[in-house]
């Protein structure tokens, strides 16, 4: 069975400090920060990127991730891997262009991948892994998708060291059982997932409302990975810091259950 790690994507709290989202992400007793690129911590903004670090460790939590918002458009990529590493992230995310995979061209999916290839070998200097987003308007919008682009990327590649893995989140409305279906496919490539729960149009909800339809996802990965997967709280309904409380406490009551289970 994975270790389950929970932890909090700091975008959720957009227009708090970076002092205020650590605080608040410890005293929910989460483990992880992911920093996000556009509100946190800015590409080539390494002053900052060494204060979330510093927050961070001073707080008892760990960097998760950095959340670049890169779409792997040939946009320069080099600012974006020296402020993972400042920040002391092992991990970048990225986004895999900004075009569903329904309409997109042999040649766009080539272009993706090889500059997703060129970013994974530049990140693994630093010992950084790339981890995709999966999400609609991508061409990770399907487990299919995502599996197929993650081997073109894996040829691309000059250096396949610290291979490329996936995020994986509910869309909105998304059924039981396509969910699950998704989860087995990505399988072992899925290195953590976003925590939220929404109704079909998007609204945010508490936690505990799917907490049936989360613990069948985490009963999933239990049965089909390895190693470690982080769960990233995010989406919090109404932005309130008392909310997050709650639903880290459902979180935490989901990982405890999974590892009182007998093997």
């Amino acid at each position: 069975m994975p270790r389950f790690t929970a932890g909090l994507m700091s975008v959720t709290f957009r227009s708090l400090p970076l002092h205020d989202v650590a605080t608040l992400a410890a005293r929910a007793g989460l483990g992880k920060v992911s920093w996000s690129g556009d509100v946190h911590v800015q590409p080539g903004n390494f002053r900052q990127a060494a204060l979330a670090a510093a927050l961070c460790a001073g707080a008892g939590l760990d960097v998760e991730s950095y959340g670049s918002y890169w779409r792997a458009d040939g946009a320069p990529f080099g600012d974006i891997a020296a402020t993972a590493a400042r920040l002391g992230a092992p991990r970048i995310r990225v986004w895999a262009g900004a075009s569903g995979s329904a309409g997109s061209s042999a040649d766009h999916r080539a272009r993706i991948a090889g500059n997703i290839a060129r970013a994974a070998d530049l990140a693994a200097g630093e010992g950084i892994t790339l981890h995709l987003e999966f999400h609609p308007n991508t061409l990770t919008d399907t487990a299919e998708s995502t599996v197929r682009l993650l081997a073109d990327i894996a040829a691309a590649r000059d250096n396949p060291s610290l291979p490329v893995r996936s995020y994986w989140q509910p869309r909105p409305g998304i059924d039981g059982p396509l969910a699950l279906a998704e989860l087995r496919q990505l399988g072992g490539t899925v290195g953590a997932l976003h925590v939220f729960s929404w109704d079909a149009r998007a609204n945010r909800l508490p936690l505990k409302v799917h907490a049936g339809a989360w613990r069948e996802r985490l009963e999933t990965l239990a049965q089909g990975s390895a190693g470690s997967i982080d769960l990233m709280l995010e989406f919090v309904a109404g932005d309130s810091p008392d909310q997050l409380l709650r639903d880290a406490s459902e979180l935490h009551s989901w990982i405890e259950g999974l590892r009182a289970r007998p093997e």
